[in-house]
């Protein structure tokens, strides 16, 4: 219980830092897409997440996660989107409670809606850092890529789909040798009862690199996550499991790691 407790201090602290921000490498974490409402901020989302890892060793026991989706301006027309998300990798070498990683991640976005139910299509700035908490900081690790994403969201009966696709290029790296990042994500929603829905997710994330800076071929990551979805009066909470593909999950360690996760989700609607 004490374990427990100090993560939710944990995650319930990470809501208030200013520079919020997320996944290391992930198509999933791009923003959804919005009916059009024209004016200035015209929609926000916000999401907190926590996983628990199933025999992934004393560096990574939990992974928390708080993101914002927000869209600044709506022309009906076209949006413009800024997404951050904050993630702290928890483990339990030194004391109980010891988160050893924080990754910051933000896309600053358009999406040029081109017509109803086709989707929405878009340039994106992606940009990570990656910082080791409370352990030497041997260099700053962080990238901006630039590219074109695409996402939709459609309903087929009782189904909903959402699926999504970028590409992105290098515009600035340091102490990584990735060259770009291309990738997508789909997921379906399927209601059992007014309140209670299946989901189902995964998404692939290729990462090319240069291979004369580390010796290595392009890395491949990939996620796949079943749970349940329970639908609330100001938004929904999620239980779920994954199984995931992890690129370069320490910094300092080039060897994609696969990790069986169980965890939950809020998020608003």
């Amino acid at each position: 219980m004490r374990r427990f407790a100090g993560l939710v201090v944990l995650v319930v602290v990470s809501t208030v830092v200013p520079s919020v921000t997320a996944q290391t490498s992930g198509a999933a974490s791009m923003s959804r897409p919005t009916p059009p409402a024209l004016g200035f901020l015209t929609s926000y989302r916000f999401s907190l997440e926590a996983v628990r890892a199933v025999n992934a060793g004393d560096a990574l026991v939990w992974d928390t996660e708080v993101g914002a989706d927000l869209d600044v301006f709506d022309f009906g027309f076209a949006r413009g989107n800024v997404l951050t998300l904050f993630e702290s990798i928890v483990g339990n070498e030194f004391r109980p409670i010891d988160p050893n990683l924080i990754n910051y991640t933000i896309d600053l976005s358009v999406f040029w809606r081109p017509g109803e139910g086709l989707g929405e299509l878009g340039p994106v700035l992606h940009h990570v850092s990656r910082h080791r908490s409370d352990r030497p900081k041997e260099a700053a690790i962080a990238w901006n890529l630039l590219g074109l994403q695409y996402v939709n969201a459609k309903r087929f009966g009782i189904w909903d789909v959402d699926v999504g696709a970028r590409g992105l290029w290098k515009l600035q790296r340091s102490f990584v040798d990735y060259a770009g990042e291309f990738g997508g994500y789909a997921g379906i929603t399927r209601p059992l009862h007014r309140w209670v829905s299946i989901i189902a997710r995964g998404e692939a994330t290729a990462v090319p690199v240069v291979r004369s800076l580390r010796n290595r071929n392009t890395q491949f990551g990939s996620k796949v996550e079943l749970g349940l979805r329970f639908n609330g009066l100001r938004g929904v909470g999620e239980v779920f499991v994954v199984r995931e593909r992890r690129i370069d999950t320490d910094p300092l360690d080039l060897v994609p790691r696969t990790f069986t996760l169980l965890g939950f989700r809020f998020l608003s609607h």
